[in-house]
């Protein structure tokens, strides 16, 4: 039988997964739409392969589809922080709590078990996209500076969670 936290952190990922997958198609049709660019839709495997007219339309569409993934990503991570660092229930500020029970907004508040589940789902996306990137930019078929920005981009908000789970253990072992 699977763990709980296994469970919890699968459940956890279907959200982040179901939004890779929908914003890298829907990426894909705006650029095609956007600049009226001749492209085919191929099935000959489980994944359908979108053919453009050359390597270049295709090394375009690729990279910046990537960006965009990329970037809803990183605010999906950044979501998680912003309530890792701001609304974590061991370190939120007593004014922010009246403020926050002032306008019934106390959903906002979380607790380390959830915070902690889902950075890891999220840095987990991210850090996967970013590999992603760079290995297509390794075949060629994708702008070396996503690649750059991404892996720097990555880098950053992996040491802001580190920093957020650093204070909990310092929170944490001086309650203790």
């Amino acid at each position: 039988m699977f763990s709980k936290i296994l469970l919890r952190l699968l459940k956890e990922a279907l959200f982040p997964a179901v939004l890779v997958l929908l914003t890298k198609v829907a990426a894909i049709m705006i650029f095609v739409h956007a600049f009226s660019l001749a492209w085919s839709l191929e099935v000959k495997t489980f994944i359908p392969d979108f053919t453009f007219e050359n390597q270049d339309v295709s090394v375009f569409v690729n990279s910046y589809s990537n960006l965009f993934v990329f970037l809803v990503v990183v605010f999906g991570f950044a979501w998680v922080l912003a309530r890792a660092y701001y609304f974590h229930d061991t370190h939120i500020k007593p004014s922010l709590i009246l403020r926050l029970l002032s306008w019934n907004l106390t959903g906002l508040l979380t607790s380390s078990h959830e915070i902690y589940h889902k950075g890891v789902v999220w840095i987990s996306y991210l850090w996967l996209i970013t590999l992603l990137i760079g290995v297509h930019t390794l075949l060629g078929i994708n702008y070396v500076w996503v690649f750059v920005f991404a892996l720097a981009s990555s880098v950053l908000a992996t040491w802001y969670f580190i920093a957020d789970v650093e204070r909990e253990l310092v929170h944490h072992e001086s309650t203790i």
